[in-house]
């Protein structure tokens, strides 16, 4: 007696429908991972405008040849509005002495800027430090600089 084979043709429906199913959770899946990068990439813009708005209010109050022991806080302008500051310089013990000259003491000031947001229903922020030694890391303009700046006519 002769075996004879029939090949199908085509799928049947619970083929394709397990078929479907896969392709679906696939496509869930890849949407869910386009999403949360989304969302990944709004932080760190954020985190780094945070970074950039710290940075700036830290120049500023390094910059001011009057600082002096302070705490600030306040909102950034637009379009930064949502990101808030909070500055405080204090006095930074211990004291530096400054042997070479006649025990002079040296005042150091700690200088810190934290910068906060709202993402996702939680609080995040940026949280700048450094030391800072009044009057020598303010900018200087020399009459050269001045004579330079101001250009020469034939």
């Amino acid at each position: 007696m002769l075996l004879t084979h029939h090949w199908r043709q085509g799928l049947t429906l619970v083929e394709l429908l397990i078929s479907f199913l896969i392709l679906a959770v696939g496509i869930v899946a890849i949407l869910g991972l386009v999403g949360q990068s989304s969302l990944n990439a709004r932080s760190s813009a954020d985190r780094t405008i945070a970074t950039f708005l710290a940075s700036r209010r830290m120049e500023e109050l390094v910059a001011d040849p009057q600082l002096q022991p302070q705490r600030s806080e306040g909102f950034f302008e637009v379009p930064y509005e949502r990101f808030r500051w909070l500055s405080v310089v204090e006095e930074w013990e211990p004291t530096l002495t400054n042997l070479a000259a006649n025990q002079q003491t040296l005042t150091l000031y700690r200088v810190q800027v934290i910068v906060s947001w709202r993402d996702r229903g939680r609080e995040r922020r940026v949280e700048l430090t450094t030391l800072v030694m009044p009057g020598v890391l303010q900018p200087v303009v020399s009459e050269e600089e001045t004579s330079s700046e101001e250009g020469t006519q034939p």
